[in-house]
């Protein structure tokens, strides 16, 4: 028991020590690629690219995950099965099933980016709305929990972040 703490905990600081260094190298290595407009824009977009993955990061944390391990708990007692996982497992577990759905709250930006491109505009993405609706239901089941009213909790901010990216398409167009 001692040691799957200590592996837990020893993991988890070098995770959360190693993203600053990460997200610096990665700023030097593009760096020499980029007009000082483009870094200009690449400076603005990344404080909220980080402020909505934390915000999705927290929304599938403290929504999603729970509802996920209330499924298995119920499925495996339906089945008269005992739950027995390690530390690791059910930390690997987590991240395979928040950090997936946390990069979908980057949708905005990303249209966004998009659109100072010209590769979208407001009109396509008002036109695709059913088709993008329908991308969405299908990356919600398959990255969402398993039964109908997890996936539907999944799909609903998935829906309107998507109604939000075509609001800020307008003004970013515009």
């Amino acid at each position: 028991m001692i040691d799957c703490k200590f592996h837990f905990a020893q993991n988890k600081n070098y995770i959360f020590n190693k993203i600053p260094f990460i997200i610096f190298h990665f700023f030097r290595f593009i760096s020499p690629g980029l007009t000082e407009t483009e870094k200009r824009w690449l400076f603005i977009y990344f404080p909220f690219a980080l402020g909505l993955f934390l915000i999705g990061l927290l929304f599938n944390f403290m929504v999603v995950f729970p509802l996920v391990m209330k499924f298995l708990q119920q499925l495996n007692k339906s089945m008269g099965l005992k739950q027995m996982y390690s530390v690791y497992d059910a930390f690997r577990f987590l991240l395979g099933i928040v950090f997936p759905l946390s990069l979908f709250f980057e949708l905005p930006l990303i249209t966004i980016f998009l659109t100072k491109l010209g590769i979208l505009s407001p009109l396509k993405l008002s036109k695709g709305r059913k088709y993008g609706y329908f991308m969405l239901v299908i990356l919600a089941v398959l990255f969402g929990p398993p039964d109908i009213l997890s996936i539907l909790i999944v799909l609903i901010p998935l829906l309107l972040l998507y109604e939000l990216s075509i609001i800020l398409c307008k003004i970013v167009a515009d």
